[in-house]
Protein backbone atom coordinates (compact mmCIF):
# COMPACT_ATOMS: atom_id res chain seq x y z
CA UNK A 1 0.00 0.00 0.00
CA UNK A 2 1.33 3.57 -1.11
CA UNK A 3 1.49 6.05 2.04
CA UNK A 4 -0.30 8.92 1.11
CA UNK A 5 0.41 10.26 4.42
CA UNK A 6 4.04 10.50 4.15
CA UNK A 7 5.04 14.02 3.54
CA UNK A 8 5.12 17.67 5.32
CA UNK A 9 1.48 19.17 6.82
CA UNK A 10 0.90 21.90 8.57
CA UNK A 11 -2.04 21.21 11.13
CA UNK A 12 -4.81 23.00 13.05
CA UNK A 13 -6.62 21.25 15.59
CA UNK A 14 -9.38 22.34 17.67
CA UNK A 15 -8.94 21.20 21.59
CA UNK A 16 -12.75 20.61 22.54
CA UNK A 17 -13.57 19.84 26.82
CA UNK A 18 -15.35 16.43 27.75
CA UNK A 19 -18.52 18.12 27.61
CA UNK A 20 -18.16 19.71 24.35
CA UNK A 21 -17.48 23.27 25.18
CA UNK A 22 -14.57 24.81 22.72
CA UNK A 23 -11.03 25.13 24.31
CA UNK A 24 -8.73 26.55 21.83
CA UNK A 25 -6.58 26.01 18.99
CA UNK A 26 -3.36 24.62 18.65
CA UNK A 27 -1.23 24.94 15.49
CA UNK A 28 1.10 22.36 14.34
CA UNK A 29 3.82 21.32 11.63
CA UNK A 30 4.05 17.70 11.30
CA UNK A 31 6.88 16.32 9.27
CA UNK A 32 7.18 12.60 8.24
CA UNK A 33 10.15 12.22 6.86
CA UNK A 34 11.48 8.19 5.00
CA UNK A 35 14.70 6.99 6.51
CA UNK A 36 17.25 6.87 3.65
CA UNK A 37 17.83 3.40 4.65
CA UNK A 38 15.17 1.93 5.04
CA UNK A 39 11.73 3.02 3.28
CA UNK A 40 9.62 1.17 5.47
CA UNK A 41 10.86 3.41 8.27
CA UNK A 42 10.18 7.57 8.89
CA UNK A 43 11.28 10.07 11.59
CA UNK A 44 7.57 12.12 12.45
CA UNK A 45 8.52 15.24 13.67
CA UNK A 46 6.14 17.99 15.15
CA UNK A 47 6.33 21.45 16.00
CA UNK A 48 3.04 22.85 18.26
CA UNK A 49 2.26 25.91 19.20
CA UNK A 50 -1.27 26.09 21.47
CA UNK A 51 -2.48 29.62 21.41
CA UNK A 52 -2.83 31.80 24.60
CA UNK A 53 -6.17 30.34 25.17
CA UNK A 54 -4.66 27.08 26.05
CA UNK A 55 -1.99 28.16 28.57
CA UNK A 56 -4.15 27.10 31.81
CA UNK A 57 -5.58 23.74 29.74
CA UNK A 58 -4.25 20.12 29.81
CA UNK A 59 -3.28 20.86 25.82
CA UNK A 60 -1.31 24.18 27.27
CA UNK A 61 1.49 21.32 27.38
CA UNK A 62 1.26 19.79 23.86
CA UNK A 63 3.80 22.98 23.22
CA UNK A 64 6.98 22.43 21.86
CA UNK A 65 8.86 19.49 19.74
CA UNK A 66 7.83 15.96 19.38
CA UNK A 67 9.79 13.27 18.01
CA UNK A 68 9.11 9.20 17.52
CA UNK A 69 10.11 6.66 14.47
CA UNK A 70 7.38 5.27 13.12
CA UNK A 71 7.50 1.37 11.19
CA UNK A 72 5.52 0.04 8.20
CA UNK A 73 4.31 -3.40 8.05
CA UNK A 74 1.70 -3.75 5.34
CA UNK A 75 -1.41 -1.81 6.58
CA UNK A 76 0.53 -1.85 10.40
CA UNK A 77 1.74 1.77 11.80
CA UNK A 78 4.13 0.96 14.76
CA UNK A 79 4.94 4.07 16.73
CA UNK A 80 8.45 3.13 18.18
CA UNK A 81 8.95 6.00 20.80
CA UNK A 82 10.71 7.97 22.28
CA UNK A 83 7.21 10.13 22.33
CA UNK A 84 4.78 8.06 20.82
CA UNK A 85 4.35 4.33 21.21
CA UNK A 86 1.25 2.45 19.72
CA UNK A 87 0.06 1.22 16.75
CA UNK A 88 -2.47 2.48 13.51
CA UNK A 89 -3.89 0.57 11.30
CA UNK A 90 -4.56 1.18 7.71
CA UNK A 91 -8.27 0.98 5.90
CA UNK A 92 -8.18 1.42 2.05
CA UNK A 93 -5.10 3.70 1.30
CA UNK A 94 -6.78 6.93 2.50
CA UNK A 95 -7.59 6.08 6.32
CA UNK A 96 -5.88 5.78 9.16
CA UNK A 97 -6.91 5.16 13.14
CA UNK A 98 -4.10 4.80 15.66
CA UNK A 99 -3.97 4.49 19.81
CA UNK A 100 -1.24 4.09 22.37
CA UNK A 101 0.63 6.95 24.81
CA UNK A 102 2.30 9.74 24.09
CA UNK A 103 4.73 8.62 26.90
CA UNK A 104 6.42 12.59 27.24
CA UNK A 105 3.23 14.43 27.02
CA UNK A 106 1.91 11.81 29.83
CA UNK A 107 -1.62 11.11 27.84
CA UNK A 108 -2.78 7.90 26.04
CA UNK A 109 -4.31 8.43 22.59
CA UNK A 110 -6.87 7.29 20.04
CA UNK A 111 -6.48 9.14 16.65
CA UNK A 112 -7.53 9.21 13.46
CA UNK A 113 -6.77 10.61 9.66
CA UNK A 114 -9.26 10.64 6.98
CA UNK A 115 -7.70 11.86 3.11
CA UNK A 116 -10.61 13.46 1.56
CA UNK A 117 -7.81 14.17 -1.16
CA UNK A 118 -4.54 14.66 -1.89
CA UNK A 119 -4.24 18.64 -0.28
CA UNK A 120 -6.92 18.33 2.51
CA UNK A 121 -6.70 15.90 5.68
CA UNK A 122 -9.10 15.79 8.43
CA UNK A 123 -7.61 14.30 11.50
CA UNK A 124 -8.71 13.75 15.34
CA UNK A 125 -8.68 12.00 18.19
CA UNK A 126 -8.66 12.00 22.31
CA UNK A 127 -6.38 12.71 24.61
CA UNK A 128 -6.94 10.70 28.15
CA UNK A 129 -5.40 10.14 31.36
CA UNK A 130 -2.09 7.76 31.04
CA UNK A 131 -2.44 3.81 30.36
CA UNK A 132 -6.39 4.42 29.95
CA UNK A 133 -6.87 1.64 27.28
CA UNK A 134 -10.02 2.95 25.43
CA UNK A 135 -10.46 2.90 21.74
CA UNK A 136 -13.49 4.73 21.46
CA UNK A 137 -13.56 8.39 20.92
CA UNK A 138 -16.30 8.96 23.58
CA UNK A 139 -14.83 10.89 26.35
CA UNK A 140 -15.06 10.39 30.08
CA UNK A 141 -14.33 13.35 32.74
CA UNK A 142 -10.51 12.24 32.89
CA UNK A 143 -10.28 13.43 29.25
CA UNK A 144 -7.81 16.35 28.75
CA UNK A 145 -9.37 16.88 24.97
CA UNK A 146 -10.83 15.69 22.04
CA UNK A 147 -9.23 17.35 18.85
CA UNK A 148 -10.82 17.90 15.47
CA UNK A 149 -8.29 18.98 13.14
CA UNK A 150 -7.20 19.73 8.85
CA UNK A 151 -3.99 19.46 7.45
CA UNK A 152 -2.92 20.24 4.32
CA UNK A 153 0.60 19.49 2.88
CA UNK A 154 3.22 22.95 3.38
CA UNK A 155 4.18 23.87 0.43
CA UNK A 156 7.06 26.36 -0.42
CA UNK A 157 7.39 29.55 1.63
CA UNK A 158 3.83 29.46 1.91
CA UNK A 159 3.34 30.08 5.91
CA UNK A 160 -0.59 29.39 6.07
CA UNK A 161 -2.20 27.15 8.43
CA UNK A 162 -5.29 25.23 7.07
CA UNK A 163 -8.69 26.17 8.91
CA UNK A 164 -12.41 25.03 8.94
CA UNK A 165 -14.11 26.92 8.71
CA UNK A 166 -18.32 27.94 7.71
CA UNK A 167 -21.37 25.91 8.23
CA UNK A 168 -20.87 23.40 11.34
CA UNK A 169 -23.62 21.66 10.45
CA UNK A 170 -24.49 19.92 6.92
CA UNK A 171 -28.05 21.29 6.89
CA UNK A 172 -26.96 24.51 7.00
CA UNK A 173 -24.97 24.06 3.33
CA UNK A 174 -27.80 22.04 1.55
CA UNK A 175 -30.71 19.72 2.62
CA UNK A 176 -29.58 17.35 0.60
CA UNK A 177 -25.98 15.35 0.01
CA UNK A 178 -24.82 12.47 -1.74
CA UNK A 179 -21.90 10.19 -0.67
CA UNK A 180 -19.96 7.17 -0.92
CA UNK A 181 -19.46 4.55 1.35
CA UNK A 182 -16.64 1.90 1.81
CA UNK A 183 -16.37 -0.71 4.75
CA UNK A 184 -13.57 -2.65 5.59
CA UNK A 185 -13.45 -5.61 7.78
CA UNK A 186 -11.34 -6.24 10.78
CA UNK A 187 -8.42 -7.23 8.71
CA UNK A 188 -8.38 -4.17 6.33
CA UNK A 189 -10.09 -5.63 3.37
CA UNK A 190 -12.85 -3.46 2.05
CA UNK A 191 -15.72 -6.06 2.06
CA UNK A 192 -18.47 -3.51 0.40
CA UNK A 193 -18.59 0.01 -1.12
CA UNK A 194 -21.76 1.81 -1.67
CA UNK A 195 -23.62 5.28 -2.77
CA UNK A 196 -26.00 6.73 -0.13
CA UNK A 197 -27.87 9.71 -0.19
CA UNK A 198 -28.97 11.90 2.88
CA UNK A 199 -31.57 14.95 3.66
CA UNK A 200 -31.12 16.87 6.59
CA UNK A 201 -33.03 19.65 8.34
CA UNK A 202 -32.69 21.05 11.60
CA UNK A 203 -33.47 17.90 13.98
CA UNK A 204 -30.91 15.46 11.87
CA UNK A 205 -31.16 13.92 9.20
CA UNK A 206 -32.44 10.75 7.29
CA UNK A 207 -30.01 8.32 4.97
CA UNK A 208 -31.07 5.62 3.11
CA UNK A 209 -34.66 5.04 5.51
CA UNK A 210 -32.81 5.71 8.50
CA UNK A 211 -33.28 8.94 10.97
CA UNK A 212 -30.49 10.17 12.80
CA UNK A 213 -31.34 12.16 15.30
CA UNK A 214 -29.23 15.37 16.48
CA UNK A 215 -29.90 14.74 20.13
CA UNK A 216 -28.62 11.61 20.28
CA UNK A 217 -25.43 12.68 18.90
CA UNK A 218 -22.86 15.09 21.40
CA UNK A 219 -21.75 18.07 19.71
CA UNK A 220 -17.72 19.27 19.34
CA UNK A 221 -18.70 22.39 17.14
CA UNK A 222 -18.50 20.57 13.68
CA UNK A 223 -18.28 17.50 14.75
CA UNK A 224 -21.05 15.28 15.75
CA UNK A 225 -20.11 11.80 17.93
CA UNK A 226 -22.78 9.12 19.15
CA UNK A 227 -21.70 6.13 20.65
CA UNK A 228 -23.74 3.01 21.43
CA UNK A 229 -23.34 -0.51 23.53
CA UNK A 230 -23.63 -3.50 21.68
CA UNK A 231 -23.87 -7.28 22.90
CA UNK A 232 -20.52 -7.58 22.21
CA UNK A 233 -18.63 -3.93 22.52
CA UNK A 234 -19.25 -0.63 21.34
CA UNK A 235 -20.60 1.09 18.09
CA UNK A 236 -19.68 4.53 17.27
CA UNK A 237 -19.93 7.32 14.75
CA UNK A 238 -18.18 10.38 13.99
CA UNK A 239 -19.20 12.98 11.66
CA UNK A 240 -17.09 16.07 10.62
CA UNK A 241 -18.62 19.15 8.25
CA UNK A 242 -16.23 20.68 6.52
CA UNK A 243 -17.92 23.81 5.94
CA UNK A 244 -15.25 26.16 3.89
CA UNK A 245 -14.75 22.52 1.87
CA UNK A 246 -18.56 21.71 1.89
CA UNK A 247 -17.78 17.84 2.61
CA UNK A 248 -18.91 15.47 5.38
CA UNK A 249 -16.53 12.86 6.52
CA UNK A 250 -17.68 10.27 8.44
CA UNK A 251 -16.16 7.57 10.47
CA UNK A 252 -18.28 4.25 11.71
CA UNK A 253 -16.64 1.59 14.27
CA UNK A 254 -17.62 -1.11 15.72
CA UNK A 255 -15.14 -2.16 18.42
CA UNK A 256 -15.13 -5.38 20.38
CA UNK A 257 -12.82 -6.25 23.82
CA UNK A 258 -10.72 -9.55 23.41
CA UNK A 259 -8.24 -10.09 25.78
CA UNK A 260 -8.61 -7.05 27.62
CA UNK A 261 -7.74 -5.50 24.45
CA UNK A 262 -10.45 -3.03 22.51
CA UNK A 263 -10.05 -4.02 18.48
CA UNK A 264 -12.32 -2.86 15.51
CA UNK A 265 -13.65 -5.32 13.79
CA UNK A 266 -15.75 -3.22 11.13
CA UNK A 267 -14.28 0.07 9.78
CA UNK A 268 -16.64 2.57 7.39
CA UNK A 269 -15.82 5.69 5.90
CA UNK A 270 -18.28 7.77 4.00
CA UNK A 271 -17.58 10.89 2.04
CA UNK A 272 -20.10 13.46 0.78
CA UNK A 273 -20.99 16.45 -0.90
CA UNK A 274 -23.77 18.49 -1.27
CA UNK A 275 -26.17 18.86 -4.13
CA UNK A 276 -27.48 22.49 -5.06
Amino acid sequence: MADRFTKRWRVTEYAYNPDGTYAGAIQQKRYLTPHADDKTRSRVWQSCLPEAALNDHPMGRFAGEWLFDLRREGRERHYLGADVVGLGLGWGDATITGSGEWTRFGHSFVSFGILVHPSRQITGGIFNPPNMHRRTFAPVPETAALIIGVAAPEEGDNDDYPSLTGAEYAGEIAETWRGRWEVYDENGNCVSERAAERHYDEHGWDEDGEAHDLERHQRFGRALLHVNETDNGLSESLEICDGAGETVVALRRELVERNGMWREIQVQVGVYIPVK
